[in-house]
């Protein structure tokens, strides 16, 4: 193979590699900014439904009202679904409702980032309890926890220490299962807060822009006019 056709081949794998550069850093913008291409009904319009939908209960005690939770918030309705209402809860609730459930008055719900919440009005006024393990990615109607650390039970007003099945380290279903997560969360800039998503956005801006200047360098017509200076001679020189 002669060094041309090497450069030729390599320049072709480049470009094809290029675009898979491109994909990604757009597939983080968009996973950065979901709220910007599904923001939070307030009030009726398209409710729940325009969101990426994670969890529903309905009130055993008042026929007709659910409550729906979301990747962007939590909704509620009182006439079956026909109509819905964007619940404001005392933390941001952007992140993901993963779950909720009803106890007669009572209501558990829980948020990805910010924790468990409590009403005992069904919901029309919350309380944070204390939990602090997050990410959390279920709640169970017997109050268990699961988060990446393991399954937490409550006892009385707290949590007590994870719980963790005696075969995971050999357990092929869990092996490997922290780079996976840890591959989503360096993806998904908002698991990290606020100052990660600066820097995440900043990498994807940046190789957004390195992939479309290296099409447009390999696309741009060459010059055509006089041929190079020989090696080793200036072509501003006097002869």
């Amino acid at each position: 193979m002669t060094r041309s056709v090497l450069r030729k081949w390599h320049r072709l794998l480049g470009l094809f590699m290029s675009w898979g550069l491109l994909l990604a850093a757009v597939t983080t913008l968009v996973i950065n900014h979901r709220q910007l291409i599904l923001p939070v009904a307030a009030g009726g319009g398209s409710g729940p439904f325009s969101q990426f939908i994670l969890c529903q209960a309905s009130d055993p005690l008042r026929p007709g009202h659910l409550l729906i939770g979301t990747a962007s918030g939590l909704f509620s309705s009182e006439d079956g679904g026909a109509s819905y209402r964007a619940v404001a809860l005392p933390r941001d609730a952007s992140q993901g409702v993963t779950d909720l459930f009803f106890r007669g008055a009572e209501v558990w719900a829980a948020l990805r980032q910010e924790g468990i919440f409590h009403s005992s009005d069904s919901g029309a006024s919350w309380t944070r309890l204390p939990f602090e393990e997050k990410p959390i990615q279920s709640l169970g109607a017997d109050l268990t926890v699961c988060t990446p650390a393991g399954l937490h039970r409550a006892e009385g007003d707290h949590w007590l220490p994870p719980v963790l099945p005696a075969t995971r380290a050999e357990s092929p279903d869990t092996r490997g299962r922290w780079f996976v997560r840890l591959a989503y969360n360096l993806h998904d800039g908002q698991f990290w807060g606020r100052a990660a998503v600066v820097v995440t956005d900043t990498v994807a801006i940046s190789l957004i822009g390195l992939t479309l200047s290296g099409f447009a360098l390999s696309w741009w017509p060459r010059r055509r006019g006089s041929p190079p200076a020989a090696p080793g001679r200036n072509a501003n020189s006097f002869r």
